[in-house]
């Protein structure tokens, strides 16, 4: 643990509160419904995966870097997301959160997609959990084939209160759950989420990804053909009764 940390009560506060404790699970996410404004669909539906980690842990312990490829939730069709804490300022503590001792922390999923071709579009969500310190909200970007970098299209703080030692003061932080969410309308192949902390003495509790495809029925050749048709047989007619008419 480095000296500075050490000789910081406010990170050693921080440390024993947010890194070594866990909240209730049973408030630490929306489950996806049919009635949720973020959702829309349950786990398990059609052209949908997910992946949450309630409990990290890390595959690479002779690393700076932590990566956890073993999701709690893991993706439907059998591919498992991997989340990779990439600054080298974290650690996994004995809780199962991942906490950044002495700097701000640098995060990256990749989460496999669901490939349904051209005539998909496809909605993501993701929700964080925090204690002690905050997540830099304007650092969460999404990036996969064809873009970028894109900024969520909504957000949401779930919820919000005080964590940390009776009665505030110093060492005190926050418990935070909050949402993002990208309404894409293209294919969505294999993606990445990245995120970082605003500061250091920030624990990541818990983290839960979501993908919804919406495929557009393409018409088949045979249907085109005989709206063709159709579309023929009516001008003919208007035609012959102007003919007529006249």
């Amino acid at each position: 643990m480095p000296k500075s940390f050490c000789r910081n009560p406010r990170f050693l506060i921080l440390f024993l509160f947010a890194g070594l404790l866990k909240p209730d699970i049973a408030q630490a996410e929306i489950i996806p419904s049919i009635d949720s404004p973020s959702f829309g669909w349950v786990r398990g539906t059609p052209n949908s995966t997910f992946s949450g980690w309630d409990v990290f842990s890390n595959e690479t312990p002779t690393l700076a870097t932590i990566l956890d490829s073993t999701p709690e939730l893991p993706g439907q069709f059998g591919a498992s997301a991997q989340l990779r804490e990439t600054s080298g300022l974290g650690i996994v503590v004995g809780s199962g959160n991942i906490y950044g001792l002495s700097g701000a922390t640098t995060f990256i999923v990749e989460q496999p997609g669901l490939n349904l071709g051209p005539s998909a579009s496809a909605r993501i969500v993701a929700q964080f959990q925090t204690l002690g310190s905050e997540l830099n909200y304007g650092s969460i970007r999404l990036s996969g084939t064809g873009f970028t970098n894109v900024l969520p299209n909504f957000t949401q703080e779930l919820s919000r209160s005080a964590f940390g030692p009776p009665g505030g003061g110093q060492g005190s932080g926050v418990n935070v759950r909050y949402l993002a969410g990208w309404d894409l309308s293209q294919n969505i192949g294999n993606y990445s989420l990245a995120f970082e902390s605003a500061a250091s003495a920030v624990s990541l509790a818990r983290f839960q990804l979501d993908t919804f495809a919406t495929v557009t029925a393409v018409p088949e050749p045979a249907s085109i053909a005989l709206l063709a048709l159709g579309v023929s047989g009516v001008l003919l007619l208007r035609a012959r009764r102007k003919w007529y008419l006249s």
